[in-house]
């Protein structure tokens, strides 16, 4: 009898253990264990993301399983090494956001993969909203009650540039409703400062509402304009040369808006459609293999490219970009000013030197500098006492100079923890003035400052002189670079020599190389360079355990391969020291910086 009593207990737990009796996640499409999919890429699209690495996370965003085996291509086109796991969020790279119309990404997108998703997966704003928690339903409501109807619960996954990239001729607002939406959410997330967005209505000093936004959006990129745009420049003149140059004017009207310009103040391509056409046709001239200047758009061929167009280069329509970071001008403070100093162009790129990952010909140098010279200039006359006005009384040229910030003495404090000032590799912050200035006022890892305070940090950081990483005297010709200095400046932070392991680079001189030049975690060598790192590398013999561990400093022998130990364990150990999201404190720097990839 009890025998019979027990056996029936053991089914009927069976039986309520298949039928989800356990008490697991109430998402259908989400697995309670770690089951994968047959999912192993995604199209990141907003429009098209290029360059950006993306993460496989737990459906908590909390940790990391893998990162993205490439960076995303031409049409935002990414992959991983792993199928993704049911309930995964896949979110792209906060450290390495990529480009999206010639300028850096701002933005934040993800997508949770759900059972019965097909690959490559769409990971866009809308699923975004999604993956924050919103209802496909309740996304549609928003889109609908701001004027962008039309679109179904399927349309939310769907990639909006996979017709429209390469779209000519009769274009009509149906067919542009769901990129609308796309850049409409993104750009609403941005100027809000709220990438978490899910649905709530915005607080009481929100900047601006959802409806606000979609105005500007629809204001860049709607069908009349586009046909404007084709009759003018071309009649191959494409729907995503339009979504780009719309990228472009919406981003600087986001800008406004985030350094404080009501909404009804900010210029939209209403006020300046001029500059919305020259932006359209650097992108088209671009894409045609054009270069800039005054060759005719509309043939298409058979003619000498012109001289670079100097304005082309600034707004990023032959993939370097300016614009994101400066303004010519204008009397906008928050960025820096380039009317009339085309001397800083031959100073950032002169010789093939590589500013904020861009290069530069010596044609396009030239365009560039006589661009902004041509703008004239908006410094203050020199009244003889430092041409300040009393901000205590408003008077013209006032006695009063208020105090400068000390340049050198903010980045000792607040930057040298994790930054270096002339010892070469990517921490160090010498001649990079405007990338400083960029990521201090976007935030970067917490550092508040003032405009005038993050200006005084870029003037001071522009004064230093980047180390070479060889041997140069001055007045000689630069030697050979140090192949072993530039290891120790640029790869030893996350890499080791001789330990073993995965991240022992002895004996790698072909892989170093590989990955070096094709901007591993953002390193930045000269071809030389990268060579040297290699060079040197094939000199070391690797390490006859291969399973010898990566050193930690603060875990036993035993445990000093971290990376094993936090496959193991979990990272409920890490928090304490790398914070809770892991992305760095003050006492130790972020796991992103060296784990980019898969851990």
């Amino acid at each position: 009898m009890k025998s019979s009593i027990w056996l029936a207990m053991i089914l009927l737990t069976s039986f309520l253990t298949a039928c989800g009796g356990g008490g697991g996640s109430d998402d259908p499409g989400v697995a309670d264990s770690a089951e994968t999919t047959s999912i192993t890429s995604g199209i990141a699209v907003d429009p098209y993301i290029t360059g950006a690495q993306f993460e496989e996370l737990s459906a908590d965003e909390q940790t990391l399983i893998q990162g993205s085996a490439d960076t995303s291509s031409a049409t935002g086109q990414f992959s991983f090494n792993e199928p993704i796991n049911v309930g995964s969020i896949i979110r792209i790279n906060l450290n390495s956001k990529g480009q999206h119309a010639g300028v850096p990404y701002a933005g934040l997108i993800k997508r949770q993969v759900l059972a019965g998703d097909e690959d490559p997966v769409i990971v866009s704003p809308l699923t975004t909203l999604l993956a924050n928690g919103m209802s496909p339903e309740a996304v549609i409501e928003m889109l609908n009650q701001a004027t962008l109807s039309g679109l179904t619960v399927s349309d939310l996954k769907k990639d909006p540039m996979a017709v429209l990239a390469s779209k000519t001729g009769t274009v009509t607002e149906s067919d542009l409703v769901l990129l609308q939406a796309n850049m409409a959410v993104n750009a609403f997330m941005e100027a809000t400062g709220n990438f978490n967005f899910g649905g709530a209505s915005p607080s009481a000093d929100s900047p601006v509402s959802f409806s606000d936004i979609v105005v500007l959006v629809q204001e860049s990129c709607n069908s009349d304009l586009y046909q404007q745009l084709a009759s003018t420049i071309g009649t191959d003149f494409t729907v995503g040369d339009m979504a780009n140059m719309a990228v472009v004017i919406t981003g600087e009207a986001i800008r406004q808006i985030e350094s404080g310009s009501p909404i009804d103040s900010v210029t939209t391509i209403d006020n300046d459609l001029a500059n919305a056409i020259n932006i359209a046709e650097g992108f088209y001239q671009a894409r045609m293999g054009m270069g800039g200047g005054t060759t005719d758009p509309g043939t298409g061929g058979g003619t000498t490219p012109s001289t670079p167009d100097g304005q082309a280069i600034f707004i990023g329509a032959t993939g370097a970009t300016c614009s994101h970071c400066h303004t010519v001008g204008t009397t906008d403070t928050s960025y820096r000013e380039l009317a009339g100093d085309g001397a800083k162009v031959t100073t950032k790129f002169n010789g093939g030197a590589i500013h904020n990952g861009n290069t530069l010909t010596t044609d396009e140098i030239t365009a560039l500098a006589t661009y902004f010279d041509s703008q004239g200039g908006t410094s203050t006359p020199d009244t003889g006492t430092g041409g300040t006005t009393d901000p205590g009384t408003g008077s013209g040229g006032g006695t009063t100079t208020p105090n400068t910030p000390d340049g050198q003495a903010l980045v000792n404090s607040d930057c040298i923890g994790c930054h270096n000032i002339g010892q070469g590799g990517t921490m160090d912050l010498s001649g990079k003035g405007d990338a400083a200035y960029t990521n201090i006022t976007s935030g970067h890892n917490g550092v508040s400052m003032t405009d005038l305070e993050a200006s005084a940090v870029a003037d001071y950081l522009d004064t230093l002189t980047p180390a070479t990483g060889g041997t140069t005297d001055p007045g000689t010709t630069p030697s050979t670079p140090d192949g072993q200095a530039l290891v120790n400046s640029d790869c030893i932070g996350c890499h080791n020599i001789g330990q073993g392991g995965i991240m022992d680079l002895s004996g790698k001189g072909d892989a170093a190389y590989t990955n070096i030049t094709s901007g591993h975690n953002g390193v930045s060598m000269t071809d030389l360079e990268a060579n040297a790192v290699a060079d040197y590398l094939d000199t070391l013999t690797p390490a006859t355990d291969p399973t010898a561990p990566f050193a930690h400093p603060y875990f036993t022998d035993a445990e000093k391969n971290h990376r094993s130990y936090v496959k193991s364990n979990g990272t409920s150990d890490c928090v304490s020291c790398h914070g809770t999201d892991l992305r760095g404190s003050s006492s130790a720097p972020s796991c992103y910086s060296c784990h980019g990839q898969k851990w």
